[in-house]
């Protein structure tokens, strides 16, 4: 019997996680598959650590992984219907450091600085022209 080993894949914008002998195994469409990697689960802490490549599929790029985290797209096993992302800590070990991937910080909205420099700026502008038309 061949020995599973736990491992990811980044298809289709999804993180998918699953023990098997080989990255080809998690795989439903190649033509979708960025990359993989091992993780490895510490359940003291609810926590998966990414890390490694995948011989079939070359290395998941941190910034893939994190987007799957931010977008909520992260899955044990094939079938997506319960995304892990709010129920644990994800991390990413670049075999430098490891590095959390916190949840994507969130909009500023309608208080976001640069929006609101550009909108007041046209406001004060046009404001301005007004009063050079009106005296």
């Amino acid at each position: 019997m061949n020995q599973l080993f736990p491992k990811f894949i980044i298809e289709s914008g999804c993180l998918v996680m699953m023990k098997v002998t080989y990255h080809s195994q998690i795989v439903k469409d190649k033509a979708k598959v960025k990359g993989g990697g091992w993780f490895y689960f510490d359940s003291s802490s609810k926590s998966y650590i990414f890390y490694g490549d995948s011989e079939d599929f070359g290395k998941a790029t941190l910034e893939d992984i994190k987007e799957c985290v931010w977008n909520d797209k992260v899955f044990r096993n094939p079938p997506k219907n319960r995304s892990l992302a709010g129920h644990y800590k994800f991390y990413y070990d670049s075999g430098v450091e490891i590095i959390e991937l916190k949840k994507k910080p969130a909009s500023a909205g309608l208080f976001n600085i640069p929006f609101l420099t550009w909108l007041f700026g046209k406001r004060i502008h046009k404001a301005g022209k007004d009063l050079k038309k009106a005296s």
